[in-house]
């Protein structure tokens, strides 16, 4: 194996119940990955409002000039 990885095991009561427990493995990965990227998210546009407010002016501007 070659670059990041994350391994997950279900080692409770949940480990005789496999359709439950992939369902809530699968439910917590998901919901780290959403954190994970909601977090980058809010930082790209933090950089933009402090350092790029021009940009961001202009931005906005392109996106209402499309809805109209």
């Amino acid at each position: 194996m070659s670059g990041a990885s994350m391994f997950l095991y279900v080692d409770s009561f949940l480990r005789y119940q496999k359709s439950l427990s992939t369902f809530l493995a699968a439910a917590y990965c998901g919901s780290f990955g959403l954190c994970v990227s909601l977090l980058a998210t809010h930082f790209v546009y933090r950089y933009f409002a402090v350092c790029r407010s021009k940009t961001k002016a202009n931005l906005y501007y392109q996106r209402f000039k499309c809805i109209y």
